[in-house]
């Protein structure tokens, strides 16, 4: 599912009711889409019809045969036990037929049915801070997709961090831009964690959380990556932030450009501030994103799905040079530390000697859902009282406390 409105208010109800949020990567195939599924036991899954050339509804109906035949609500599939509901969010232009496509496949619910709820009435719960609210799947440190479990904790308090790192208001308005799956391959493979945190993370603390809890508005362009309508988003709603990887932001610069030399107005003059993360960006492009788009304020953002997702964030006080050469400092209430990894040693290396980051504090997940084994693989008990993540990632700590990610350690 791309960007949307709807995305919002299902991610506002399950954390309402306390019920678990399942974000999975819609590049995934079928038949890993089915294997996640059943690994996290979803009862409800919400789908579009299709993106791009991708069509969820018509693959989930040829694989799973059950949805031809089940009645809504009452799913009932030997592969998939919990599965019980699939809700269909229309994302069809206007002159396609939805309704068509719908009744196509039995099981199916419009998404718009269930907004005015009709079922049993649901008793209030207690939720508490430790919960697990939300699992985003992610190859992480070990190589394949593990299920990383995160608390209404972890989520909140990393949102408060990544917003005043950007000093967003209530008067701010977050041009907030689709996950760019696609450009996985383009990310150099000892990045990995800069460009992860743009994808499920994206949407859900960084461009959601983030604003809401500063009283930001929000403003979706688009379901999928357009620099068209992401340059009319900004134009139109006068918007403040955005965020992007380099090749984001290199296709909103070039759009920009094209309509300024068609003499076609661009007024930026609202926008200020936002995340680059996925690859270090070069200071030639920081530049341009400050003289000739107004994001003088661009914020650079590190971590990992496993911390919630971000560790390490530049600020808008930071020198343009501190923005491009390193990842800023730790947020607050995090701890972090350099070791070496290959001295047995979990004591803190020289400033300025490169080694594995760990990080530890709120931040940390819960642990890889059903997964022991690799849980404990990466977060450790250091000195018998704090408990540390172990990145994977290279990085060194200079005097100030700013971090530069040099490479990986742990493939």
């Amino acid at each position: 599912m791309g960007n949307s409105s709807a995305y919002a208010m299902i991610q506002w109800a399950c954390a309402r009711i306390g019920a678990i949020l399942v974000t999975v990567n819609p590049a995934y195939r079928i038949d890993e889409l089915i294997t996640t599924l059943k690994l996290t036991s979803v009862s409800h899954l919400f789908v579009v019809p299709r993106i791009r050339t991708s069509s969820y509804l018509a693959s989930l109906s040829a694989a799973i045969s059950s949805l031809s035949s089940s009645s809504p609500h009452q799913i009932a599939d030997p592969a998939l036990p919990s599965l019980r509901s699939l809700l269909v969010v229309n994302n069809l232009p206007e002159t396609e037929d939805f309704t068509k496509e719908l009744t196509a496949v039995r099981a199916a619910v419009d998404f718009r049915d269930i907004l005015v709820w009709d079922g049993p009435s649901l008793a209030p719960t207690s939720l508490q801070k430790d919960e697990v609210i939300n699992i985003q799947f992610t190859s992480g440190t070990t190589g394949y997709p593990k299920g990383v479990c995160l608390t209404h904790s972890n989520l909140l308090n990393n949102a408060l961090s990544i917003g005043d790192c950007m000093k967003l208001t209530p008067q701010d308005k977050l041009c907030n831009v689709p996950p760019l799956f696609h450009c996985f391959d383009e990310c150099p493979h000892h990045f990995s964690h800069f460009f992860h945190i743009l994808t499920a993370d994206a949407r859900l603390v960084l461009g959601n959380l983030a604003a809401w809890v500063y009283g930001s508005c929000i403003v979706y362009p688009s379901q999928i990556f357009n620099p068209v309508a992401i340059v009319d988003t900004l134009h139109d709603e006068k918007c403040t932030a955005l965020h992007g990887v380099p090749t984001h932001f290199l296709g909103v610069l070039s759009e920009v450009q094209n309509r300024r030399r068609a003499n076609i107005d661009v007024d930026l003059s609202s926008l200020r501030t936002g995340i680059a993360a996925g690859s270090p960006i070069p200071i030639e492009l920081m530049r341009k994103l400050i003289n000739e788009m107004n994001l003088r304020d661009l914020t650079i953002a590190y971590g990992m799905t496993e911390t919630s997702p971000v560790s390490f964030q530049t600020r808008t006080t930071d020198t343009v040079v501190q923005r491009v050469e390193t990842v800023g400092q730790a947020s607050p209430h995090v701890q972090a530390k350099i070791i070496d990894p290959f001295s047995g040693s979990t004591s803190p290396v020289p400033v300025g000697v490169p080694g594995e980051l760990c990080v530890a504090g709120y931040l940390l997940q819960k642990g890889y859902w059903n997964d022991i084994e690799q849980t404990q693989d990466v977060m450790k008990t250091h000195d018998d009282t704090t408990l540390w993540m172990h990145t994977g990632d290279q990085g060194v700590i200079d005097e100030e406390g700013y971090l530069r990610i040099v490479g990986r350690i742990k493939v």
